[in-house]
């Protein structure tokens, strides 16, 4: 799904049109068809959607114009051809790179530029992209850029293209080398020397005194975008292979993990004032989407829940049970306590504060509970107390304000799908299968119900922290005839 004035845009199978594009602005019946591209019940795919100055971006396949990027204003009037990319460059984007790695479709946008890669194979996820494609939303704009030394793979692999914009341009990480897209030119930077014998070069989204941050296999390099600029930060030390995760930046100083001869939560203003914060005896961070809550970093190891500021006197902690996940939602922060494991799953939902991790409890006893997005009232979250139903609850942040807002009759497990403005979409999977219904809530009893399409995927849902952050390309939402009024005809359901 992707918000676009005050809807959500998705593709969705249609009886009659096949897979096309569809929105719906939360209302029960409120589905429409925008556009039928590919005439008949083919179905044209739309994926990978972006918005670029006041319109809908997105790619789709028809018989006339193949595997192309189409712009839309939310009318079937204002929907248009901008570019083929199987035609003029004998390329076809993907619909996602890496499942598990949750690499999109647009790989990269800045200073109004989109850049995209495109392979040789349709749906190739896999393979090496063929071409890496900038566009400014025009025909002549959309053009391959030049000189490019791409690989595929998933991110994390020894040989993956991962990408930043930075200073207005593009970089990219492609086998240890770094590269500067300028305009629709390639052009090498430099080449990084780790010592540790591999080729896993990753982009971090933080920065350091106006430097990128990169992890490479054990090191951490830092670069403004120069050759002179681009120099060893912190060498990789003891284990092999040597492991450095880089987390935050916190008042100037680079917090990161260790994973060496000790696990170590480290923090440095230079090189030189390394700083052990933790020793840990295992390690994950509360949310790994979300490292800084509140200004300060949040992880846990097997025994505590840490958060700290980046200094030992400002580093506190609690027992792991107290805190196991955390979320932000709005400006108030939520989380989980309780034993995460399989053979106990119960939990309580708390909130907390960030800098001392005290918490108030808000509910206990939950099973198989999520996070399943915010809205204006506060979060919602889930219980599943069997594999025969499952709540939908609301919580303010007090314990009078946590209140159930509906039951599903059958539920095996709910998750956060998306959040448009003040509502947020669910999806409810009434058994371990992969079809799945998606609900929507605006935080009352009367705005939380059942849409008039499900959700079909090929696989079973990953965990509710990596399903919250996927691109909307992977999810096939089907109309559902038994929840459409039955007067609705062709998928253009409209509210009544």
């Amino acid at each position: 799904m992707f918000n676009f004035n005050g809807e959500a845009y998705f593709c969705a199978d249609n009886p009659l049109a096949g897979a096309e594009l569809h929105a719906a602005n939360g209302g029960r019946y409120s589905t429409r068809l925008v556009v039928d591209l590919a005439l008949g019940s083919d179905g044209s795919s739309p994926f990978g959607f972006f918005e670029l100055n006041g319109f809908l971006y997105f790619f789709a396949d028809t018989a006339a114009a193949g595997h192309a990027l189409w712009r839309t204003d939310g009318t079937a009037a204002g929907t248009v051809l901008i570019r083929s990319i199987s035609q003029d460059f004998g390329g076809y984007p993907t619909r996602v790179k890496s499942v598990l790695a949750q690499r999109e479709t647009i790989v990269a946008e800045g200073n109004g530029v989109v850049y995209f890669e495109a392979y040789s194979t349709p749906g190739d996820v896999n393979g090496e992209p063929e071409e890496l494609i900038r566009t400014d939303g025009t025909f002549s704009g959309t053009k391959e850029i030049v000189n490019t030394s791409l690989v595929g793979g998933f991110v994390g692999s020894l040989s993956a293209t991962n990408y930043r914009v930075f200073g207005g341009d593009l970089y990219y990480l492609s086998l240890g080398a770094l590269h500067r897209v300028s305009g629709d030119v390639s052009n090498l930077v430099a080449t990084i020397p780790f010592d540790s014998g591999g080729d896993a070069t990753l982009f971090t989204d933080l920065t350091l005194d106006g430097n990128m941050v990169i992890s490479a296999a054990g090191e951490i390099w830092l670069s403004d975008g120069s050759v002179s600029g681009t120099e060893l930060y912190r060498p990789s030390v003891g284990v092999d292979p040597p492991r450095v995760f880089p987390f935050a930046v916190l008042s100037n100083k680079l917090l990161y993990l260790a994973l060496e001869d000790i696990p170590q939560l480290l923090a440095t203003d230079t090189p030189d004032d390394e700083v052990v914060i933790e020793s840990l005896s295992g390690f994950s961070l509360l949310l790994s989407s979300q490292a800084v809550f509140g200004g300060r970093l949040l992880v846990a190891d097997k025994t505590e829940t840490y958060s700290t500021d980046g200094t030992i006197t400002g580093t506190v902690s609690t027992a792991a049970t107290n805190l196991y996940s955390a979320r932000q939602i709005n400006s108030s922060f939520f989380g989980f306590a309780g034993e995460p494991t399989f053979q106990n799953p119960a939990s309580d939902l708390v909130k907390f504060e960030p800098a001392t991790l005290a918490r108030i409890n808000l509910k206990s006893n939950l099973r198989r509970s999520s996070i399943l997005g915010g809205v204006s009232q506060g979060v919602l979250f889930s219980d599943v107390p069997s594999d025969s139903y499952a709540e939908i609850w609301l919580s303010d942040g007090s314990v009078v304000g946590t209140k159930k807002l509906k039951t599903l009759s059958s539920s095996h497990s709910i998750v956060e799908l998306h959040r448009e403005g003040g509502r947020a979409y669910m999806l409810n999977f009434p058994d371990s299968g992969s079809s799945g219904e998606v609900w929507h809530s605006d935080g009352t009893v009367a705005g939380t119900y059942r849409l008039d399409f499900t959700y079909e995927n090929g696989v079973i849902p990953p965990s509710k922290e990596v399903l919250g952050s996927l691109p909307a390309s992977l999810f096939l939402l089907l109309l559902d005839e038994d929840a459409a009024p039955k007067s609705a005809n062709k998928g253009d359901i409209q509210s009544n």
